[in-house]
């Protein structure tokens, strides 16, 4: 598992496939899938996901891009997917998010 979460972690701001993080494991897809629920208790995708949002959080925090280039830099290709992942997982969307920061981000 150490080195599918690794390869993860590397490569999260990329498109990347289940079969691409199962082979860096040398396991199969079904069996990457059976191990990370076992020891994490979510899938791959929602891993993966979730380090793509927290990516997002931190760029929303301290940069003044806009929220479709966050969301592209973040590695998701379609900022109305991300913006309602994020507001599902965060409770607000991203813009509201930005706002409750508190600090004016800065330009970029």
């Amino acid at each position: 598992m150490a080195a599918a979460i690794s390869y993860m972690e590397d490569q999260y701001l990329n498109s990347i496939s289940l079969e691409e993080i199962a082979a860096e494991s040398n396991i199969s897809v079904r069996h990457l899938n059976r191990i990370f629920r076992s020891y994490y208790q979510t899938t791959p995708f929602a891993y993966l996901q979730r380090l793509r949002l927290e990516h997002a959080c931190m760029m929303l925090k301290k940069t003044g891009l806009p929220i479709t280039e966050i969301s592209h830099e973040s590695g998701f290709n379609d900022s109305n997917y991300f913006t309602r992942q994020f507001t599902k997982v965060y409770g607000q969307s991203p813009k509201a998010y930005r706002q409750s920061c508190g600090d004016r981000p800065y330009r970029v």
